[in-house]
């Protein structure tokens, strides 16, 4: 990632992207561009920083946090599911996971300036605020209707990192209660009688165990 190699397709190598590049240019870079707004590169530059304490991993996840957030307004807070582009559950969700997991392993560098924090606060709190109206829009909806459960429970599992790990943010009570009661609602509809995800994907059942244990 420091060399803005990027993962495109799962389960395919790395792709080179230039210094600058367009964060939705499917046009170029195919159809699986989105895989990267997920932000694995952030808990790569993360666990980079953690285990060498060389500050070009603190610079270059910055910068490229910057970029996307330049690059990537917030829908609406009433946009659907499918009208949220980056900021859906599934996309959003897994980003939350991966920008807590870079920020909290760089906090302490001395590299991590007043205005990057302010930065990254403000950005997490606008995660904040689409994933928990996606989820009061997941409660309000047929339960049984898209998005598949695992988005679902993506969006819910990011909500609840959110509340729990920036407590100073004023919805973060609320946004846990929420999280909570719709992980809980969102299990007993997802879980068949013989215990496996009700999607029958091995992958997705083990996504969404991921997402209870975290929680």
């Amino acid at each position: 990632s420091l060399n803005n190699q990027f993962v495109v397709k799962l389960s395919q190598p790395r792709v080179q992207f230039p210094d600058k590049f367009d964060w939705h240019d499917t046009a170029t870079y195919g159809p699986d561009l989105g895989v990267i707004e997920r932000a694995g590169w952030a808990d790569d530059l993360g666990n980079g920083y953690w285990n060498t304490l060389e500050r070009k991993y603190v610079w270059k996840c910055f910068s490229l946090m910057r970029d996307w957030r330049r690059q990537s307004c917030p829908p609406e807070l009433s946009a659907t599911y499918y009208a949220s582009g980056g900021y859906a559950g599934l996309c959003g969700g897994i980003r939350i996971h991966c920008f807590a997991n870079a920020f909290f392993h760089m906090i302490h560098s001395p590299d991590l300036t007043d205005d990057d924090i302010v930065f990254f606060l403000g950005m997490m709190q606008e995660h904040g605020w689409r994933m928990a109206d996606l989820c009061e829009q997941f409660n309000k909806a047929d339960p049984y209707a898209k998005p598949s459960p695992n988005h679902k429970t993506v969006t819910r599992s990011g909500l609840f990192v959110i509340a729990v790990m920036f407590p100073e943010f004023k919805q973060s009570a609320k946004w846990t209660e929420l999280s909570l009661k719709s992980l809980e609602e969102e299990m007993r509809l997802m879980v068949l009688d013989d215990g496996f995800q009700r999607e029958l994907c091995p992958g997705y059942h083990t996504n969404c165990v991921m997402d209870y244990l975290g929680v």
